[in-house]
């Protein structure tokens, strides 16, 4: 883990296109097994997938987090 980002990533981050603010979204998936059964919340989830996917414009960078 980088305790100061290097000057690549400073780079990268400033050469990104600026745009218009988009809405942010958080999910949890509550219990690991959400991911893997199929069930009401999963089916849902896709169903958020598709029409996100389906409405531009798509963001440049998305975020990702877990506990270690």
């Amino acid at each position: 883990m980088l305790d100061t980002p290097d000057s690549a990533v400073l780079d990268r981050l400033a050469s990104l296109k600026t745009s218009e603010r988009m809405p942010a979204l958080f999910l949890g998936h509550g219990r690991p097994m959400n991911a893997l059964v199929d069930n009401e919340y999963r089916r849902r989830c896709r169903v958020l997938g598709a029409d996100f996917a389906a409405c531009p414009p798509r963001p440049q960078r998305t975020l990702g987090t877990a506990p270690i």
